[in-house]
């Protein structure tokens, strides 16, 4: 990975795989990937990037996440989480900076994109 022409990172999956290296085996999501025997699952074949903002999903990060100073603002077991999280509105949004630049920095942000096929 490099940002502004200079290498900030080299990755390479550990014989698990990159389920393993994301430490998604700590979490509570079943590894589709277990079966293939290849690390670099799942970027051997082609696949899609979606970038998005969401919020109230489940099972990702655990309900004791801290983004601090606040902690996650819904639970897991709730049956309204992105009820819960607009109601804790007053501790996330400051964090998004909204009264900078108009509110520009409040929003999502990606100025490019770079995808390479490495070798297995």
């Amino acid at each position: 990975v490099s940002f502004e022409g200079q290498e900030v990172m080299n990755v390479s999956p550990p014989p698990e795989g990159f389920w393993k290296l994301g430490e998604l085996d700590k979490t509570n999501i079943n590894n589709p990937y277990k079966y293939t025997n290849n690390k670099m699952a799942p970027f051997d074949q082609e696949f899609f990037i979606i970038l998005n903002v969401a919020v109230g999903g489940v099972g990702f990060f655990p309900d004791k996440f801290r983004n601090s100073p606040y902690p996650k603002p819904w639970n897991d077991k709730s049956e309204f989480t992105a009820r819960d999280f607009w109601n804790h509105k007053s501790q996330w949004y400051p964090t998004w900076n909204p009264d900078q630049n108009d509110g520009e920095q409040a929003a999502m942000q990606v100025d490019y994109i770079r995808v390479w096929k490495m070798k297995p």
